[in-house]
């Protein structure tokens, strides 16, 4: 019974996690700070890391989209969660790798660079689902240091200007 469960979430939430995100993104009134060097740097075909934490990653995709979308890859968890995360990237046209720095590290990371070196850009969440939260792991820096590309951080943050009466 749970690997029906799971296989119909795998199925029913991403399409519905990428509507909703999609609508979530069209609907704020966005405001966009210091972005015109990154996205000069999508713009120019050049590689990089994106770094994004992991309580922050549900808009990104369309803000990647927003900037001027190129191919890239995203490192996931291998957990059903991952799994989840992977699915929802797909949707959205990025490619998920999978591993963590418990399980699969090493091999992800070799893939990472495989992709890198292809020119295909990269994007991880450095602080992970387990934390420490808002913490950066080395595993970005030990990529850029590989690839010799620059780690761009990218976040966002909503306000509500809305004041009940």
């Amino acid at each position: 019974m749970k690997k029906i469960k799971q296989k119909l979430t795998l199925w029913l939430l991403p399409p519905l996690a990428w509507l909703v995100s999609k609508f979530l993104f069209w609907s704020f009134q966005l405001t966009v700070k210091d972005h015109e060097d990154f996205q000069a740097y999508i713009q120019s075909g050049r590689v990089f890391i994106g770094v994004v934490w992991h309580s922050r990653a549900l808009i990104l995709p369309r803000f990647y989209h927003w900037l001027g979308y190129k191919p890239i890859v995203v490192l996931v968890s291998q957990s059903f969660d991952g799994r989840l995360a992977g699915a929802f990237l797909n949707y959205n046209g990025f490619k998920p790798v999978f591993g963590s720095s418990t399980r699969g590290g090493e091999e992800a990371l070799e893939e990472l660079i495989e992709w890198g070196r292809k020119g295909v850009n990269i994007a991880i969440t450095p602080d992970g689902p387990r934390g420490p939260r808002e913490e950066i792991k080395p595993g970005a820096v030990r990529l850029a240091a590989a690839l010799g590309v620059p780690i761009y951080p990218v976040t966002f943050v909503l306000r509500s200007d809305y004041a009940p009466e």
